[in-house]
């Protein structure tokens, strides 16, 4: 469950990496560089869940990656 919870946590900065990087990207940044930090985000979230056994954990952390992967879909409208 720890994983889980490490897992949120980094959905959630995921989420404010997104807006901020939408930000910048209003702002003039290269969407490379404004997006560096979500993409280590998103790596860090796919190294969690690749750490998870057990299949109970992992159906829950998969539910939480596609919701956090559609709510990053919809910020990408924006740009």
């Amino acid at each position: 469950m720890q994983l889980l919870y490490s897992l949120e946590e980094v959905i959630i900065s995921l989420d404010l990496s997104t807006q901020k990087a939408i930000s910048l990207i209003r702002l003039g940044v290269n969407k490379d560089e404004a997006f560096s930090d979500a993409m280590k985000l998103m790596d860090d979230a796919k190294a969690i869940v690749a750490e998870i056994k057990d299949g109970f954990v992992l159906a829950m952390a998969n539910e939480k990656i596609f919701e956090a992967t559609a709510s990053f879909e919809s910020k990408m409208i924006q740009i």
